[in-house]
């Protein structure tokens, strides 16, 4: 067999040490701010070292937030009106934990915030598209969500969650999806199609939604929803002549006929935000509502 000489060996022995450390898992730096779980009931200790006296015990399970780092994997929390250290050696990723059990991925980028509400100071970090977030909680009675990512623990507005069906909404026309919940000033974002489903992320005021089609968040208008929709067929009489109109909205370029006054209509359906679809002389159309006898 051939001799390596001493520069191949030099080399081959570089290439293992690196194949080494690429295979080896590398934990994420715990650093002040932080969040962690404790994966032990964890004692708390008047200083980082294990001859400090015990002031507390964290239970297994809990978050806690890092105030400061010492040496020798020691780190400061507070819990329980209490500050202390702990060992790093209990402080674990909430995914080391639990795998993916609670854990979801986002549809579109959004901001954690440091309280369920949204304020421009309070924001902690943007969660990219596609991140992975473990869920601690729902909040009670709004639409938000306590989560971690990062090493961070904030909240989110509920309805960004990839897959999530909850609020689901299905449109029953089609509409703009828009950047801000006005007509004038919200630029089109994409066209919404007649039966697809959105998820409703908050009511804005009485003619807005706040939803996310896909991986886009917008605006909708009102009345647009399936389950806005009342069905009925009755025959009404028109007090005035109006604008019959192929959506529900007052834009110039969508009349499909005048109705004049006295005509007979068949009332089909109403909806919220004060609109009613018609039948009139073999057409289908949208009026607004109160202009019957």
């Amino acid at each position: 067999m051939k001799k390596m000489n001493l520069k191949a060996a030099v080399v081959l022995a570089a290439m293992v040490v690196v194949l080494m450390m690429t295979a080896l898992p590398v934990s994420a730096a715990i650093a002040k701010g932080d969040s962690r779980v404790t994966s032990a009931n964890l004692n708390m200790r008047s200083k980082p070292s294990t001859s400090g006296s015990v002031i507390g015990v964290v239970p297994k399970g809990k978050f806690v937030k890092i105030t400061a780092v010492s040496s020798n994997n020691w780190y400061k929390i507070s819990y329980s009106s209490k500050a202390g250290y702990v060992s790093g050696q209990y402080l674990k990723s909430p995914f080391d934990l639990f795998g993916n059990k609670y854990s979801k991925y986002v549809a579109t980028a959004i901001w954690m915030r440091t309280s369920p509400k949204q304020t421009s100071s309070n924001k902690i970090r943007v969660i990219p598209t596609g991140g992975k977030v473990f869920v601690i909680a729902k909040v009670a009675n709004v639409n938000w969500y306590k989560v971690y990512f990062g090493g961070k623990v904030g909240y989110i507005m509920g309805g960004y969650f990839k897959g999530d069906t909850t609020n689901s909404r299905v449109l029953a026309k089609n509409v703009y999806l828009r950047s801000s919940p006005v007509v004038s000033t919200g630029n089109r974002i994409c066209v919404v199609p007649k039966g697809a489903t959105v998820i409703l992320i908050s009511k804005y005021n009485s003619k807005w939604y706040k939803v996310r089609y896909g991986t886009k968040v917008g605006y909708l208008a009102a009345g647009y929803f399936t389950t806005d929709q009342k069905t009925t067929s009755t025959t009404k009489t028109m007090k005035t002549a109006i604008n019959m109109r192929s959506s529900m909205s007052t834009t110039a370029d969508n009349i499909i006929a005048v109705i004049p006054e006295g005509a007979k209509v068949t009332v089909v359906a109403s909806y919220s935000g004060n609109w009613v679809k018609v039948k009139y002389d073999g057409k289908t159309g949208y009026i607004k509502a109160g202009y019957f006898v």
